[in-house]
């Protein structure tokens, strides 16, 4: 059992990301792991199997059996 939840721990992650630009000038590489979980919460969506190359996600629901590819990217202020 975790200490803290994913969604808390993906916030702060955010949060410490977005401070040590504005202190340093660079970008951690932490986009492509809060673009992939935001999405998939958001969309409701599951995650892909190893075997599905190229593919982040598959939709459920409504949206059952699309496959989706997630792309992320840093805004500055």
């Amino acid at each position: 059992m975790s200490l803290y939840s994913v969604d808390k721990l993906m916030d702060e992650t955010r949060s410490l990301a977005a401070e040590y630009y504005k202190t340093t000038g660079q970008t951690l590489p932490v986009s492509v792991e809060l673009a992939n979980y935001y999405a998939k919460k958001a969309l409701r969506l599951d995650d892909a199997t190893p075997e599905q190359a190229g593919i982040d996600a598959v939709g459920k629901d409504a949206r059952a059996g699309q496959l989706v590819q997630i792309k992320g990217r840093v805004m500055l202020e």
